[in-house]
Formats: structure tokens, sequence, C-alpha cells
């Protein structure tokens, strides 16, 4: 199955404003995830926007910094990220 990954709850973010990370998962309709997964789950993110950390490491805030206006869109098919919908398309073909 191709799922789209796009963001458009981003748009409900406020720049200044503070999220826990399992708010962000909420938003996002995202799973809560650790360790290399959260990393790659965060790089995802760094598309859409930029923040900075506040507090510590437990309890931390993601501080929206900027909003990006041009996103790029995303396929993901079994866990596999494709940029453009044909090679998705392609990829889901061969399973």
């Amino acid at each position: 199955m191709i799922k789209m990954i796009t963001y458009s709850k981003v748009k409900e973010l406020k720049v200044g404003e503070k999220y826990k990370y399992w708010e962000l998962c909420g938003k996002f309709n995202e799973e809560e995830v650790r360790g290399r997964s959260r990393m790659i789950q965060l790089d995802k993110w760094r598309r859409f926007f930029s923040w900075h950390s506040e507090g510590k490491t437990k309890a931390c805030y993601f501080v929206i910094d900027k909003i990006y206006k041009e996103v790029e869109t995303r396929y993901e098919v079994e866990g596999k990220l494709f940029n453009n919908r044909s090679e998705a398309e392609e990829y889901a073909k061969s399973l």
C-alpha cells in the first residue's frame, strides 16, 4: 500500500510555541518511536519545519523556529521512502 506523506497539520503549528514529542506524533498521525527510528522520523520532520529543544532529555520540548512554505512530498511503501510516485508504484508491484 502506498502512503503519501504530507503534513497538512504542519500549518497548525505556531512559531515559538512549545510541543512535546507525543503531541507532534499525534498531530502528524505517526507512531512514537525510539532510537534510530526516531532519528529518521525527526529527519523527515526537518523537511517541514526547524526547531530547537528546551528542557531535560525526558521532559524535552520542541520549540518551533521556522515553518517552511515549500515542502517535498514523499511516498512510503512498506517503510521505504520514495521521492516520486512512479518509483513507489514500481516498488509496490515488485513485492
